[in-house]
């Protein structure tokens, strides 16, 4: 009897601490969590609808045909990809002089299958560039956006500015795939070849941001997601006093909130939860380009001036913090949304994995191209 009794008071008591547990993380998913994510929703919002700086021939952009189309178009359920990346990818690729291939698989049809090749500072090939008799650098920063992921040198944002700018400009591709400024940052103080081999005396610095990289840069609680996870393993770099402090990788962190998150990551019920991501601070916002601000000077170059590409459609919340951030450090915004309205959407994109498309590449070089040209001129 007295064993029964004692097995039903521990099962009473576990049942109690489940209910206690599990009513503390719906309270904090439902009640707690920040608000929902600036994450590229589209909006109406005043600066949507301004003129551009300058007007373009849309005639030119023509999209190629694709028989990708239809099997986006074949299903309304998410297709899976299948993206492999070798396992020292990352590390081979930093060391430089190394060619990758890589290929994209959805239902037995190529994606895409392209090489990418690493020079000897490790950064991603130019082509055109660098440039013989170039003066002026043009220091092409930012994620897969900007490295070019999904298609061949030549068909990406770098190579293609290039290709439109005077043979006084030399352009480097210095994206890398999952890059916050944070991240960038860590690269360029533990692998300084990363910068080197930048001959030419003064040019821009070009950041092309989305919105997740600011997710990767501060991984708050919504990294903690499972197709998120990876988050985990960037650098976390804190800014005490106008100063940056490179720690060890997020996952590597044993501040309370973190580790709690980290077991609910692991338990094989709760992981199922969705944390959504917040509605960024100012403070966030601002550090995002302390940072930025940081990389260019410890590029140990002459900056002439600073772009802050906007890619994708953001909240006007989101816009304001960064407008005010970008005047205080003194980067000058484009806002490429309102260049690319005139052209279906579906042609910007690679079907299914959803980087920009060759088209994209071709709109936002003739953007930039065109403004360091008004500039510079």
């Amino acid at each position: 009897m007295k064993t029964k009794a004692l097995v039903i008071k521990f099962l009473s008591f576990f049942f109690i601490f489940l209910v206690f547990f599990f009513s503390l993380v719906w309270i904090h998913v439902n009640y707690f969590q920040d608000q929902v994510s600036d994450m590229a929703r589209p909006t109406s919002s005043p600066w949507h609808q301004s003129k551009p700086e300058f007007d373009l021939d849309y005639s030119q952009y023509v999209a190629p045909k694709s028989d990708l189309n239809l099997l986006v178009q074949s299903s309304s359920q998410k297709k899976q990809e299948d993206k492999k990346y070798p396992s020292d990818y990352k590390e081979k690729a930093y060391a430089g002089l190394y060619t990758a291939r890589i290929k994209s698989i959805v239902e037995d049809k190529v994606i895409y299958d392209v090489e990418y090749s690493f020079d000897q500072h490790g950064r991603r090939a130019v082509k055109q560039s660098p440039k013989p008799q170039a003066e002026k650098f043009v220091l092409a920063l930012g994620c897969s956006i900007t490295l070019g992921e999904g298609l061949q040198l030549g068909q990406d944002f770098p190579s293609k500015l290039s290709s439109k700018l005077s043979e006084q400009w030399s352009v480097y591709n210095l994206g890398f795939h999952g890059f916050a400024p944070s991240v960038a940052y860590d690269r360029m103080i533990h692998h300084p070849k990363y910068i080197e081999g930048i001959t030419e005396r003064s040019g821009v610095f070009v950041w092309t941001f989305i919105p997740d990289q600011i997710k990767r840069q501060i991984c708050p609680r919504s990294c903690y997601n499972l197709e998120s996870d990876w988050m985990l393993y960037l650098p976390e770099v804190v800014r005490e006093q106008d100063q940056l402090t490179i720690k060890k990788t997020f996952g590597y962190s044993f501040e309370p909130w973190r580790l709690f998150f980290r077991l609910l990551n692991a338990l094989p019920v709760v992981n199922r939860l969705r944390f959504s991501d917040p509605e960024y601070s100012n403070e966030d916002i601002e550090n995002f380009f302390f940072i930025l601000d940081q990389l260019a000077f410890k590029s140990k170059k002459s900056i002439d001036k600073k772009y802050f590409i906007i890619y994708d459609d953001i909240e006007e919340s989101l816009f304001q913090k960064i407008q005010a951030s970008a005047q205080k450090f003194n980067f000058e915004i484009i806002y490429f949304p309102s260049y690319k309205k005139n052209i279906d959407s579906k042609h910007l994109v690679i079907p299914i994995d959803g980087h920009p498309s060759e088209l994209a590449y071709e709109l936002l070089s003739d953007v930039l191209a065109k403004k360091i040209v008004i500039d510079f001129k």
